[in-house]
């Protein structure tokens, strides 16, 4: 019988992140693709901080053709300044980024070895590709959400060491693990330029995020302009921070109101600056996400780093919420700006792009959020882009 071990530094449970949602959807796909049936399947997977017991049952309701083996992520050295510094200097001579360490400890490198020699082992993600040999699988195909020599350059704003430091541990391990992948995937034409700029590599396959579709339904008491996204990511704090200094308040001075709503918890500076704004209401993790989107007049994406489709564009653009972007955040999406979407370049020109949308026609805001809908359903649907790789998996494979 032919094994294939799927390796993910993120467990997919629940399906509350962008990440967890690319993972869960290519598990699904793989489930019930007919050339892997008789295929015996191992899933290794780090918990994340907050993983429970529950979690990791219904993980395994899920896919109960799989044999999981689930080990725990580590925050290295604890919390506070000193020992951010000493996991800085771990990762520079471990020549990985902190994360990667942190996600993918030692015991989950280990677990992911048990499995092989395997026929295919396909990583998705970064943190599982950790210490990869090629002697752990005859086919080894990285689905790589990120190219983070390229990303890592604009990660932390005004952070000019902490950012080099990150670049030179980004490249060493992806200079590392290219070496012995067979496959790599990106998520984008732009990764896939990023990749070949730095490492002379191409993708064999560009393989975008999707989301799931469900039904729209959008409330009759829209309200304000939301904000959507995980704190816990550098990018986002920053542009948020940058959105709320530079734009927000002639917006507010104006009569506008901007909902908040993100996982984790903000730098206390970006916090005490939504606590302070009565024209900002701050709900934290909102568990009915749907239901909080369906309310918004518009959304912004106030995102000037990172790399790949971004999913929760895709998220706001699946709810027929209108979306107001920056480049990046539409990045891997082919629109013109004012068919799908309205695109400000500056933090300042989101002031203008929120102005000219309430200046439309209510007619025309509403297109403005079909069409945007009707984008993610022609390209952006999380199973059709799912099975359709991997058939393509299936096919490198031979199954």
């Amino acid at each position: 019988m032919k094994s294939l071990t799927v390796a993910s530094a993120v467990f997919p449970v629940p399906v509350d992140r962008g990440d967890a949602l690319r993972v869960a959807a290519l598990l699904d796909a793989l489930s019930v693709e007919p050339r892997f049936a008789k295929w015996s399947k191992t899933l290794v997977v780090s918990r994340r901080p907050d993983t429970t017991a529950d979690d990791v049952a219904a993980l395994r309701r899920r896919y109960p053709g799989f044999n999981i083996v689930c080990t725990s992520a580590s925050l290295l050295l604890g919390h506070g300044r000193p020992a951010r510094a000493v996991r800085w200097l771990v990762s520079v001579l471990a020549r990985t980024p902190n994360g990667i360490l942190e996600k993918a400890p030692a015991r989950f490198v280990r677990a992911r070895r048990d499995r092989g020699p395997a026929d295919l082992l396909w990583v998705l993600g970064e943190g599982g590709a950790r210490r990869l040999a090629a002697a752990e699988a005859d086919l080894v195909v990285w689905d790589k959400a990120n190219v983070l020599g390229a990303s890592m350059t604009s990660m932390w704003a005004n952070r000019a060491i902490r950012t080099a430091l990150g670049v030179v541990a980004a490249r060493a391990f992806e200079r590392r693990v290219l070496r012995h992948v067979d496959k790599v995937v990106v998520t984008s034409i732009d990764e896939d330029i990023r990749l070949r700029s730095i490492y002379g590599r191409s993708a064999d396959a560009i393989v975008a995020s999707g989301v799931q579709l469900g039904v729209i339904s959008r409330s009759a008491h829209r309200n304000g302009i939301g904000w959507m996204s995980s704190f816990n990511y550098g990018p986002n704090v920053d542009g948020l921070r940058a959105f709320l200094q530079l734009a927000w308040p002639a917006l507010a001075d104006e009569g506008h109101h901007l909902w908040v709503a993100g996982a984790g918890e903000p730098p206390a500076d970006l916090k005490a600056i939504m606590e302070r704004d009565p024209a900002i209401t701050f709900s934290g993790f909102v568990a009915d996400l749907d239901t909080w989107m369906s309310e918004r007049e518009a959304a912004v994406v106030p995102i000037w780093a990172g790399a790949g489709v971004k999913l929760k564009t895709l998220t706001w653009l699946a709810s027929e919420t209108p979306v107001i972007s920056t480049d990046a955040g539409i990045e891997g999406i082919a629109v013109r700006d004012g068919e799908s979407f309205l695109i400000a370049s500056t933090p300042v020109s989101f002031a203008a792009r929120i102005r000219d949308f309430y200046g439309m026609t209510v007619n025309d805001r509403e297109n403005l959020g079909r069409c945007g809908r009707e984008l993610v359903e022609r390209e952006f649907g999380a199973e059709t882009l799912s099975v359709d790789y991997v058939k393509k998996v299936a096919s490198w494979a031979g199954a």
